[in-house]
């Protein structure tokens, strides 16, 4: 059964990592691995995990995480993360706890979701959208529209 839960967590299109309830990251997918290029036993019990997140965003996103550990509720960032290539994309990291049958916390179980291509439509979109609205505002004579 583990070991098919193992496939099954490395088959999933996110990162995956799981910690413990103190919030010590205990394992990683594979995909995690192969995105940061950190080994498993340098990503798991440690803080070495942080290092694949970029220096503007981790205070932003241990704070987060410290503020979920304390109050047990869920946590969502959008943070840079570092490619093994030494790159950075836009993640979202979401975090839930896993509890057993009296509440309390067994695990916390987070998926990190590539974000950057959606991050730069938005972008693009709102420039977009102002370059119509400064043009709109410079034509020398009223412009409206009707359905």
């Amino acid at each position: 059964m583990e070991l098919e839960l193992s496939h099954l967590i490395d088959s999933l299109p996110d990162l995956v990592w799981a910690a413990q309830p103190d919030g010590r990251a205990e394992l990683f997918n594979c995909r995690w691995c192969e995105y940061t290029g950190l080994l498993p036993l340098q990503a798991a019990g440690g803080d070495d995990w942080q290092s694949a997140v970029h220096a503007g965003d981790r205070p932003r996103l241990l704070e987060r995480w410290r503020s979920s550990l304390e109050s047990g509720q869920p946590s969502e960032v959008q943070v840079r993360l570092r490619r093994c290539d030494g790159t950075y994309r836009w993640f979202l990291f979401r975090a839930n706890p896993l509890r057993d049958a009296s509440g309390s916390i067994r695990k916390w179980l987070a998926c990190i979701t590539d974000i950057e291509d959606a991050k730069r439509d938005r972008e693009a979109l709102a420039a977009s959208e102002r370059d119509l609205r400064s043009i709109i505002d410079a034509i020398p004579t009223t412009a409206w529209t009707a359905r």
